[in-house]
């Protein structure tokens, strides 16, 4: 193997390291769901219409974003998407459910525990959004936050900092 070969698998070894490229999908997610409080605050009636639609849109373009986070590290394996996938298609049929069962009060509490669940099973920044969320949750149940709007720009932040928080590829030397 030549030292260009070398050089060559060691650039592909630093990006594929890097979890960057799926910070787009933490920036599409914090932008849905501040748009969404805001619509719960100012347009309460086009709420469930909101959240069906870009629930649906955000979940396929996070899979099509994942996906092509995938290419670009060389990522040939496509389990861990597929997992990824999964975990957040169940979430979101449950999510679903609270809401068509009359039980939106709870839709937080279900992100919480699907957001720590994917912490522990796949990949530990989750675990920002779940604690986060669910002490929105706690404290919208005990009337200590009352505005939507909060609540929309604090995860809305939280998910922001998460993709923003994510190492980027860096090579590690052009020699070996």
């Amino acid at each position: 193997m030549s030292e260009s070969d070398l050089n060559y698998v060691n650039k592909i070894l630093a990006v594929a390291d890097s979890t960057r490229p799926y910070s787009t999908i933490y920036y599409l997610w914090a932008a849905i769901v501040l748009c969404g409080y805001v619509t719960m605050a100012y347009a309460p009636q086009w709420t469930n219409q909101y959240w069906i639609v870009t629930s649906a849109l955000g979940f396929i373009l996070s899979m099509l974003l994942g996906h092509a986070a995938d290419q670009k590290l060389g990522q040939m394996d496509s389990q861990s998407g597929i997992t990824h996938a999964l975990h957040f298609a169940i979430l979101l049929v449950f999510i679903f459910a609270a809401i068509f069962t009359g039980r939106g009060d709870i839709v937080l509490l279900v992100i919480a525990l699907g957001y720590g669940l994917g912490g522990l099973h796949l990949d530990r920044s989750l675990f920002i959004v779940s604690v986060i969320t669910l002490t929105l949750h706690t404290l919208i149940s005990f009337n200590y936050i009352q505005s939507n709007l909060v609540v929309g720009v604090v995860l809305a932040l939280s998910l922001a900092f998460v993709g923003w928080s994510m190492p980027s590829a860096k090579p590690k030397s052009d020699t070996v």
